[in-house]
């Protein structure tokens, strides 16, 4: 817990910082989700940094928005005049032309609030269609090594969210998969 400036309090809380009011302990923001653990905080003109393996993040604690970020891009794709960008802190954005445009939502891994393990990020357009995978790749309790994965698809035309799913695979054996929860109703 940290003891922050302008009556808050910061908790590290895997990949995300809680606020809370100092004197309630009330929750107030969230800030985050971040692509790994946040392993530092701090406080600096009103304003609340933090880090985590791939970024540093800007924040403002009063009212969650992140400000900045920098880091470098988790994963990128080309193909004609579109480019593709997963940036450190986990949105898609695309590039056509003159225009830019972030799509939602953020391609977070599978089981992101867990410890340990590493986090990969593919991107993937076929025609209009860009798929993200997001995988976190952890040890389970049988000390082996498995990948649980969300994987997002939009359709580039109408920038909207087509499908996602979220898997748990045990080398090539999938051995479960469902909607994500923020898929689109069939």
């Amino acid at each position: 817990m940290y003891d922050l400036p302008g009556g808050v309090l910061g908790v590290v809380a895997g990949p995300f910082v809680r606020v809370l009011d100092a004197q309630t302990f009330r929750f107030t923001v969230a800030l985050g989700p971040h692509a790994g653990w946040v392993q530092t905080l701090r406080a600096f003109g009103g304003r609340l940094q933090t880090t985590d393996a791939v970024s540093t993040r800007t924040w403002n604690p009063l009212t969650g928005v992140q400000e900045a970020v920098t880091g470098a891009d988790l994963a990128t794709v080309e193909a004609g005049d579109v480019r593709v960008h997963v940036r450190a802190d986990m949105r898609v954005q695309v590039m056509r032309a003159e225009s830019t445009v972030d799509l939602t939502p953020l391609a977070i891994p599978a089981r992101n609030a867990e410890d340990g393990g590493w986090r990969s990020w593919k991107a993937q357009l076929v025609g209009d269609l860009l798929t993200v995978t997001a995988t976190h790749n952890l040890s389970v309790v049988t000390m082996e090594r498995r990948d649980f994965s969300n994987v997002y698809t939009w359709n580039l035309g109408t920038q909207r969210l087509v499908a996602c799913l979220s898997s748990d695979e045990l080398g090539d054996k999938l051995i479960r998969s469902a909607p994500h929860p923020l898929c689109p109703a069939p």
